[in-house]
């Protein structure tokens, strides 16, 4: 499988697939050693407890199977998401420094879609980066922990007038 994006090292993934297992363990194991990568797992800054997990994918919303990330969002019992960005074609001023592994810029994201992972024909949610943000931080305040339940409680003080 080659890296699309070129952002990352792939040493683990490659030794992980079956044709590598099966230096070291049966032919049949190796062919059912399952994987795959957790590509964010949103959790409280308090109490670390987990808040949602998401699969992020470059480009328009499209199906995508998800079932191993909606399993262990039900065992979490959090929220599972798959959001899709689109970049830019304007470099991002914070990473004007820094390129991918491929050398290439790193664009402004300018679109969110965002589905629930249990509801895959559902609605779509399209976002701009701030409503992102406002979302993330939605997922975050929903964290049952005393920190969080006193940030509520001052954020519901500060709309009363």
């Amino acid at each position: 499988m080659a890296e699309r994006s070129y952002w990352r090292d792939l040493t683990y993934s490659l030794f992980h697939r079956p044709a590598s297992a099966r230096r070291f363990i049966d032919g049949r194991m190796a062919d059912i050693l399952c994987m795959c990568d957790i590509d964010s797992m949103e959790y409280c800054y308090a109490c670390s407890r987990p808040v949602a997990l998401i699969e992020t994918k470059a480009g328009k919303w499209r199906p995508v199977s998800v079932t191993p990330l909606l399993r262990l969002a039900e065992l979490a019992n959090v929220p599972a998401f798959v959001v899709f960005y689109a970049r830019g074609y304007v470099l991002d001023p914070i990473y004007t420094d820094r390129t991918n592994l491929n050398g290439d810029p790193i664009y402004k994201i300018v679109e969110f879609q965002i589905v629930r992972a249990a509801e895959p024909n559902g609605k779509v949610w399209h976002m701009t980066p701030k409503q992102y943000f406002r979302w993330l931080s939605g997922l975050h305040l929903s964290c049952p922990c005393p920190t969080m339940s006193n940030i509520r409680k001052q954020r519901e003080q500060q709309k009363t007038p």
